[in-house]
């Protein structure tokens, strides 16, 4: 990641058109990278600067824990998850996710919903669930983070040195959950990716 490429958006696509892409500045005329992790056919988009085919597993929960994965060692300051056709649940945060890519981002805290705001209250925690049960396969017996506001698409940015708070095992200990028998892990994870990182520890 170079100096000038402070974040970078990494987009989980299945086999989305993406046209929307073209409209985008093209790579000297932005301060981000654009990695494109894909289960779909190769695209071989211009405006994409790096494609990786990952298996389509999780929805887009496992593009996003694959990439953790994968580049763990290479991770640039801040990374924003967001899906292949970011506008559909985005209506009311739609300002939110152009800034991404034609304004100048702030990413005022560790980790946050596009469109939200850190400090705001989460949604009531469970006594027992399978989201709970997935975040515990990796947490073990510690205390689980709490979640924060979220907002429909799991579409977040997180920063670096809380991805790194965690190991590699940990991410791929919640992957290895997409295959428990009725586990959607995107659906589940959706409202609780607060959950899967250490953001509260100092």
């Amino acid at each position: 990641m170079s100096e000038k490429n402070k974040y970078e958006i990494v987009i989980a696509r299945f086999s989305e058109a993406m046209k929307w892409l073209k409209y985008v500045p093209k790579q000297n005329n932005r301060s981000y990278s654009i990695y494109l992790s894909n289960s779909g056919e190769e695209t071989q988009l211009s405006q994409v600067d790096k494609e990786a085919l990952v298996e389509n597993i999780g929805r887009e929960a496992g593009h996003y824990l694959q990439y953790i994965i994968k580049n763990y060692n290479n991770l640039p300051d801040v990374v924003v998850f967001l899906q292949a056709e970011p506008w559909w649940h985005f209506a009311q945060n739609i300002e939110a996710v152009m800034d991404l890519f034609w304004g100048v981002p702030r990413f005022n805290f560790p980790i946050c919903y596009v469109g939200q705001t850190y400090n705001e209250l989460g949604l009531p925690i469970e006594k027992f669930s399978i989201k709970e049960a997935i975040l515990k396969n990796a947490w073990g017996n510690t205390p689980i983070p709490k979640s924060i506001r979220m907002a429909i698409g799991a579409q977040f940015y997180v920063k670096k040195e809380v991805i790194l708070k965690r190991p590699i095992s940990h991410y791929q200990a919640i992957l290895d959950c997409h295959n428990w028998d009725g586990v959607s892990l995107a659906h589940i994870l959706e409202p609780h990716w607060a959950s899967v990182f250490d953001h509260e520890s100092k």
